[in-house]
Formats: C-alpha cells, sequence, structure tokens
C-alpha cells in the first residue's frame, strides 16, 4: 500500500529547455518523483530525478538553496539521482516549487519541477531553569564560535554515502526535549529553538552511532560540552552533544550501533541528557522522523 501511494507521488510535468519551450519527450525522459507533497517545518522531503539518457550536472534548487543531487545505484533506473531536502523550522507556511535542473549527453538543459505545502508544526515554548554555574555558559561569544565549527562541518557534501539502512535511536531513554521547542531560559525572552532531541538517561548510558560514517570532530567545548559529529555522505551529518565521555577520535570510521560514547550533562545541560541532531545540507531538522524510518531513502 505505501509503495502504490508513494508512486501517486510520481510529478506530472513538462519537460522544459532552458528557453522554456515544451519539449514533445515521452513523460519518462525526465521526471521528478517526491516522497511527500504535504509536510511539516522540520521534516524531511526526498526527491528522486530519473532519465532516460545519462545526466550530466544534476542540480536542484529547493527553498532558496541550490543542491547536489547524487547518482545512485538502481537496477531498473541507471540513471537515478536523490537529493534530501531539510525543511527549515522557521519555514513559512505555503507551497514551494522544487527544480531540478541537469545538462544531458546531448548537451540539452533540462527543466522539470514539483510542488510541496509546508504545514506549521506548532511548535511549543519550552520553560528551562539553569543553576548560576550553567547560566554562565550561556555565552553568546562563545556560541558563535562553537556553532562556525559546527557549521563548516554542516557543509561538507561527500558525493559518497556511507548508509544504506535506516537510521537508529542513539540512546535508550525518555525523550525530555522535542526537536524545535521555542526555548526560555530562566524566565528570559525567547532566545532559540531547540535543533534536536533530546533524550533523558542516567550519566554513563551508552550512546550508539545512529548509522555509519566517519567521525568528522570529536571535541570537548564550554558550551556544547563533549561532542561527536558524524558525517554519513551526501550531506547527511549527525551530531551528539552533552556527552560524558568521547569514545572515538576524528577521523574514525563508526559502524551504525558502535558505541561512541556515554550520556552526560557537560556544556549548557540542566541534567544528563544526549542532544541528539540532524544536519541536511546544513539545516538541522527533526531526527525523529529518521529514526523512526518515515524518510523515504530508496527509489
Amino acid at each position: 500500500m505505501k509503495q502504490l501511494m508513494f508512486l501517486l507521488l510520481l510529478a506530472t510535468c513538462l519537460v522544459t529547455t532552458a528557453s522554456g519551450k515544451s519539449n514533445s519527450l515521452p513523460s519518462n525522459y525526465f521526471t521528478i518523483t517526491l516522497s511527500e507533497r504535504v509536510i511539516k517545518q522540520g521534516q524531511t522531503v526526498t526527491v528522486f530525478v530519473t532519465s532516460a539518457n545519462r545526466l550530466k550536472q544534476v542540480e536542484l534548487e529547493a527553498l532558496g538553496q541550490k543542491l547536489p543531487m547524487y547518482h545512485m545505484w538502481h537496477k531498473e533506473e541507471p540513471h537515478l539521482f536523490r537529493a534530501f531536502v531539510g525543511i527549515p523550522a522557521r519555514t513559512r507556511p505555503g507551497s514551494y516549487r522544487i527544480v531540478a535542473r541537469a545538462v544531458d549527453i546531448n548537451q540539452q538543459p533540462l527543466a522539470i519541477h514539483a510542488t510541496i505545502t509546508v504545514e506549521d508544526a506548532r511548535f511549543k515554548i519550552q520553560q528551562i531553569t539553569l543553576s548560576k554555574k550553567k547560566t554562565k555558559l550561556l555565552d553568546h561569544k562563545q556560541l558563535r564560535k562553537e556553532g562556525r565549527i559546527l557549521k563548516k562541518h554542516f557543509l561538507k557534501k561527500d558525493r559518497k554515502v556511507y548508509f544504506a539502512s535506516p537510521f537508529q535511536r542513539p540512546a535508550e531513554g525518555r525523550t525530555s526535549s522535542a526537536f524545535g521547542l521555542r526555548r526560555q531560559y530562566n524566565g528570559d525572552a525567547i532566545s532559540s529553538y531547540h535543533k534536536g532531541l533530546d533524550i533523558a538517561n542516567r550519566t554513563g548510558t551508552p550512546i550508539r552511532a545512529a548509522n555509519g560514517g566517519q567521525v568528522s570532530l570529536a571535541a570537548v567545548w564550554k558550551s556544547h560540552g563533549k561532542t561527536v559529529l558524524i558525517n554519513h555522505g551526501h550531506g547527511i551529518v549527525t551530531v551528539y552533544i552533552h556527552m560524558d565521555k568521547i569514545l572515538v577520535k576524528t577521523g574514525e570510521w563508526v559502524k551504525r550501533g558502535q558505541t561512541i560514547g556515554r550520556i552526560g550533562s557537560t556544556g549548557i545541560a540542566s541534567g544528563p541528557h544526549l542532544h541528539f541532531g540532524l544536519s541536511i545540507n546544513d539545516i538541522r531538522i527533526n531526527p525523529d522522523q529518521w529514526i523512526k524510518n518515515r524518510v523515504r531513502l530508496h527509489f
């Protein structure tokens, strides 16, 4: 049934040339397929492009971003490309066009589009009380410094992909803070929104890699605490924050489910928990959709 619903989402669009004129090529010559047509703020939509001929320079334009599309192996679709599009949490609800552009082996520019509808996720407000010691870590200068380093890693777009199976929940425990919550610290004005998923448990609880990839960063910071980033390829990076112990090193390759650290409360944390985040091309999105296997990985 899911497969049938997915096939019904296949975009019915005309191939157009750079001049904007319609081309009478058959509909399966250059197609765009979306995993979802209606999606909430902070979620992920998977985009597939297929062609009867070999394509060059395939690129996607979505919500103000220009994204690379990656060639995928497929037995029946030799010219299949995929990209994940993260919907920023602060995207204004409404309709948005996703455009795929390519050049074929005959140097013919091609373009095709589909439309998605972004709905309001209705993120709630969360009150957080920090101790005086932890409040001192709310240093905007330090947060910006650490944020710039994170951004550098989130912008990586490896053409290789290091995962084929769904992502898994990285630790056992209760969800103490959902993605997207608008946060107030110690009763002050709302200063941020929550960019990940908090999993609370006792200090020392194992943290496991959500999927295979390479550790692009293992660092100890003042505000984020002990932090690990894993690059999974194709613009996907997972982040693990507030760890008590780090058990991997920068550059190390890890497998899905491998223990990479222990839950702690280092950095700006009101108690022992793991902040687990997922970035797509530097867009922080809701990891819950990924670990519940609700993101389509395959055509």
